[in-house]
């Protein structure tokens, strides 16, 4: 609660983390690099940029998310890819994005299979990719 940076960074680790619970961030409220992580259950609120950032080939699966106001909802970056089966953002503006930062590496992929978010806005740079197989 109340962190005034990243709330949970989380380099080169390769975790399983039942239930996290993070409110207010000064930056991000998950940041993840270079790692394999396993998440079931994500509550995020009030990050001030990115609910979860993934970067530099990070690999994660989440079970169920929910994030509300937030910059960002999602971003997957640098070879990084993420599958999250059900996630819920409310009041950010952007739900979900995919890109390259660092030129080492290429895109992001997003797949999400269960899908609800109420900007519906989601940004795919070239060369990155979002999946969304159902809204809810």
């Amino acid at each position: 609660y109340n962190s005034l940076y990243d709330a949970l960074d989380l380099d080169y680790s390769n975790l399983i983390i039942d239930n996290i619970d993070i409110k207010k961030a000064g930056n991000d409220c998950i940041d993840l690099s270079s790692g394999d992580s396993i998440f079931s259950d994500v509550d995020l609120s009030g990050c001030g940029d990115k609910g979860i950032s993934l970067g530099e080939e990070s690999r994660s699966t989440f079970n169920v998310v929910n994030i509300t106001n937030s910059k960002i909802g999602v971003a997957v970056k640098d070879s990084s890819q993420s599958v999250i089966d059900t996630i819920k953002i409310i009041n950010t503006p952007i739900c979900a994005s995919a890109y390259n930062k660092k030129q080492e590496f290429w895109g992001g992929l997003l797949t999400i299979l269960n899908y609800e978010c109420d900007s519906r806005t989601i940004s795919q740079q070239s060369g990155s990719l979002i999946k969304v197989n159902h809204e809810f």
